[in-house]
């Protein structure tokens, strides 16, 4: 399986002033901006990284060389997924055919959220010995601002970049303190915590 970003989001998960405003530093300051900003970038991608999930709104394509066995259901590798738009699979002759919306089912309230035949459907045959035989395009994050997110996630972003700029000349961005790693993780299974706590009480 591999999943490929279809849609890059154009608004920031955190803005440069805030993250200045959790530092200390005056929002007309700007000789360390472009540092501050690739920090911040990194801070993100550490972030969705280590959560697995992702924080702005994004469409992916998922692909698969075969269906799951018997009629068990096709896990979605994205969080929060928000939506499956369009299910497309290589029939018997290779041809790319999309699966009728009537034919399978989708819960996006499920970790991961799932696709499985409707009741009384199977899946497709596919195309005997094909790679990429099955393409699933989906919507995953919480939303098209900064404002959308969860603000532990954001949270996490401005702990992680407020300690690899203070220390941009002593560590790699990449690598963290055990000090910060300790806020980091219990942020990080707070999260996990509240995600799980949501799915269990619908």
């Amino acid at each position: 399986m591999k999943t490929i970003k279809i849609t890059t989001p154009t608004n920031p998960v955190i803005s440069l002033n805030a993250v200045k405003d959790y530092l200390k530093i005056e929002r007309d300051e700007t000789e360390f901006d472009q540092d501050l900003q690739d920090i911040v970038n990194a801070a993100v991608d550490m972030v969705e990284s280590e959560t697995n999930a992702t924080l702005l709104t994004t469409t992916f394509a998922a692909y698969w060389d075969r269906w799951p066995l018997g009629n068990m259901p096709l896990r979605i590798p994205g969080y929060p997924v928000t939506a499956v738009n369009v299910v497309t699979y290589k029939n018997a002759d290779g041809a790319p055919t999309v699966w009728d919306v009537n034919d399978y089912q989708v819960s996006l309230t499920r970790d991961p959220a799932i696709i499985c035949p409707a009741p009384n459907q199977t899946y497709p045959i596919l195309q005997d010995g094909a790679l990429d035989t099955v393409s699933v395009e989906f919507t995953a994050g919480y939303g098209a601002t900064g404002e959308d997110i969860p603000e532990l996630f954001l949270h996490m972003i401005k702990l992680i970049t407020g300690h690899w700029f203070r220390n941009r000349e002593a560590v790699l961005v990449g690598s963290i303190s055990k000090k910060i790693e300790l806020a980091f993780m219990s942020i990080r299974n707070q999260i996990w915590q509240n995600e799980f706590t949501e799915f269990a009480d619908q």
